[in-house]
């Protein structure tokens, strides 16, 4: 499992090379959550450039094996990076930037854990850290407990202004996207309703909000109800529609 971990870490590091001649990567102090979608996405579109330069058919080809074939790529190749590239931006650029924003003897990182991408792998991630419960604020812990899905709402945003930019939406960029956008919706919904000790970081932000503000109110339940309205993003039915035009 680490070689396919280390093989998809691998290939994100190759796009960030590509992504030179597509797009220059920049950084800031605390590599925050802006900074990583920027980068994340020049990653990708590096890879994209590098498979464009070496295998880019010059006339559109259709039929039931052509779709078979580019149904495969993304499922096995493109998927598992999007994947990939989604949950670090939610640990790294996520929950890592409002740790490292704090001085460190309020909290620090102790690790991240990256798990290998569906299909291979169960998918996911985690970030480890320590905290000086003295010196770290209720509205501060807060922060860093909604920092991952915030993190991917950012990076859902800055692909749909470029390819409003562009003009165009590249299937290639499609699992990164769904995982991005529904991170905050799939996260709400697979939370258990009935978790009052704040295990996840939905269930741990409604019990600290609970807790920071007696007469709070807010539920698992009620979160769930109001996910669907996030349902009604025109980019996800778009993503969709060029699917089936690419495969069919």
């Amino acid at each position: 499992m680490s070689s396919l971990k280390s093989l998809f870490f691998f290939t994100l590091s190759l796009g960030s090379v590509a992504a030179e001649v597509y797009h220059n990567a920049i950084v800031d102090r605390y590599f925050s959550s802006y900074i990583g979608a920027e980068d994340i996405l020049s990653a990708h579109r590096g890879l994209e450039y590098l498979q464009d330069s070496i295998y880019l058919p010059e006339h559109p080809r259709r039929g039931f094996w052509i779709g078979t074939e580019r149904f495969c790529e993304l499922f096995f190749i493109w998927n598992p990076i999007g994947e990939t590239a989604a949950t670090t931006q939610h640990e790294v650029f996520g929950h890592g930037y409002r740790l490292r924003s704090l001085n460190r003897d309020r909290a620090e990182v102790a690790k991240y854990k990256i798990d290998v991408p569906f299909p291979y792998g169960p998918g996911g991630g985690s970030t480890s850290f320590r905290y000086n419960r003295k010196k770290v604020t209720a509205y501060q812990d807060l922060a860093v407990t909604a920092a991952g899905v915030e993190s991917t709402a950012i990076l859902a945003n800055r692909l749909k202004l470029q390819w409003l930019q562009r003009g165009d939406i590249d299937a290639r960029e499609s699992n990164l996207y769904i995982n991005a956008e529904h991170d905050l919706t799939n996260y709400i919904w697979i939370t258990d309703s009935h978790d009052v000790n704040g295990h996840g970081d939905i269930a741990e932000y409604v019990h600290d909000l609970n807790k920071t503000y007696p007469h709070g109110h807010l539920t698992v339940s009620s979160l769930k109800r109001q996910a669907f309205v996030n349902l009604l993003d025109p980019f996800t039915y778009l993503f969709y529609l060029r699917l089936v035009e690419i495969c069919g």
